[in-house]
This record gives structure tokens, sequence and C-alpha cells, in this order.
């Protein structure tokens, strides 16, 4: 089994042994809803419509590069935490936010 290049986690980073429709795998489901364009199947539905769907779609998308089997295709930690955070603030999601916080 592969492990997190630190040797620090108990689990692989990506669980391949899940092979029931039950049971798929997280990044299974999501990029089978991304392939399709449905980005309201990956937010909390208690959220209604009270989200940015361009932010949902950034969102998703580098946590899915996260996710990446192949540790040279996931972001490093200051892009993962970076690019949420400014488009969390250009989109209106965190009003209260501001650029110089």
């Amino acid at each position: 089994m592969r492990y997190h290049s630190t040797q620090k986690l108990s689990q692989p980073v990506i669980a391949r042994s899940r092979t029931t429709a039950e049971n798929i795998h997280i990044t299974d489901r999501v990029g089978l809803l991304l392939s399709t364009g449905n980005i309201r199947g990956i937010v909390d539905p208690k959220l209604g419509e009270r989200f940015d769907a361009g932010s949902a779609w950034k969102i998703t998308e580098v946590a899915m590069a996260c996710a990446s089997r192949s540790s040279k295709n996931r972001p490093t930690m200051s892009l993962v935490v970076a690019e949420p955070a400014m488009t969390a603030v250009h989109s209106g999601m965190f009003p209260q936010a501001s650029l110089s916080s």
C-alpha cells in the first residue's frame, strides 16, 4: 500500500478497496458529478441556493487536485491555503472578510 510521503498517516491517501456502488470512493463520486457539471450534487444541500457556484467549482477542483494519486500532481500547501481563501473573498462568500486580513 502507498502512504503519504511523510509516512505519518495510518491509512493510504486514497483507499481503493471499495468496489460496490454504495461504497464508491468520494473522489470517484465527486469526479463523476464534476464531469456531468453537477456542482449542486457536491455542495451540502443545507446551503440551498446560498453559495457561489464558481467558488464551489474552484474549491472542489483544488480538493480533487489534493487527492491526486501522484504527489507531483498535488498542489503545494501554500496554494491550497491561498487559492480558496482568495476565491471566497472575491466571490463574496464571506462578506465580512477583506483582502487585508
